[in-house]
């Protein structure tokens, strides 16, 4: 990407989380339903590409300098190997693309609710995640305005740089025990046929 081509892609990004569209994406992938269509089933691959380009389509829809965003590609597995193989330390040092397009190293260690789970990691204020809102009941003040990220400088792979996120198994376990218990609540009873 050129740096014109970096400095609009992160415009769009700070639009979006500014008029709180970006945070709805992040809702509708965190949701209960949406998590069950989108992983663990043969739908994966599908269901991420279709969100893939409605993503983009928002970052267009932000304005008409943002007419020709794309989401940028991030080939995570060559620097992934790259950092295995000790062409570089770390994943963040093998990937400009993670400095250059929101950063991960973060001024401090904070606890964001994103959409009922507890995230903890390094919060990055530099822009445009200094735009952040955690929340799209969340307005001004009430915002973050920074983002949790991974330990990307210190880790070799996306595996290893992953986000503590607070016990959300559990809260996603809780929240498919009730959806079930409501779904059968609601089931008609079925009773065999009368056989006079």
């Amino acid at each position: 990407m050129s740096a014109r081509e970096k400095a609009t892609y992160k415009g769009a990004l700070a639009a979006a989380m500014d008029s709180g569209a970006y945070i709805k994406f992040v809702e509708i992938h965190t949701e209960m339903k949406s998590e069950m269509e989108a992983h663990k089933q043969c739908m994966f691959i599908y269901w991420h590409r279709f969100f893939l380009v409605v993503f983009e389509n928002m970052f267009r829809g932000q304005g008409p300098k943002f007419a020709c965003v794309t989401v940028p590609y991030f080939n995570w597995m060559a620097a992934s190997n790259k950092a295995l193989t000790g062409e570089c330390k770390t994943l963040g040092e093998c990937s400009p693309i993670l400095r250059e397009l929101g950063g991960y190293a973060g001024n401090s260690q904070k606890t964001v609710t994103i959409n009922g789970a507890q995230v903890a990691g390094n919060c990055v204020t530099t822009a445009p995640l200094n735009h952040f809102c955690q929340s799209s009941a969340s307005k001004g003040s009430a915002c973050a305005r920074c983002l949790p990220r991974g330990n990307w400088g210190g880790c070799k792979s996306p595996r290893k740089c992953k986000l503590r996120v607070g016990d959300r198994t559990s809260l996603q376990r809780n929240k498919h025990r009730e959806s079930i218990s409501n779904r059968r609540a609601r089931m008609p009873r079925r009773y065999p046929l009368d056989s006079r």
